[in-house]
């Protein structure tokens, strides 16, 4: 397995996966969305999805298109 992750299928920017910071109600999670700062849709992945591991983040956001 690896996090590798297809471009935004919006916008065809590269896409991240971060992990979410220590005092957050999510702390230890992840999100993925694309680096894209404008309005895309896929930058919105960062607020609205979350994932237990690196591994569920990047095969989610492959699976959209």
């Amino acid at each position: 397995m690896d996090n590798k992750l297809l471009p935004c299928p919006f916008c065809g920017s590269k896409a991240m996966i971060m992990q979410l910071p220590v005092g957050s109600k999510t702390q230890g999670m992840y999100t993925v969305g694309c680096i894209e700062d404008g309005f895309c849709v896929g930058h919105i992945g960062h607020i609205a999805m979350t994932f237990v591991s690196k591994q569920t983040a990047a095969d989610a956001w492959n699976k959209r298109a």
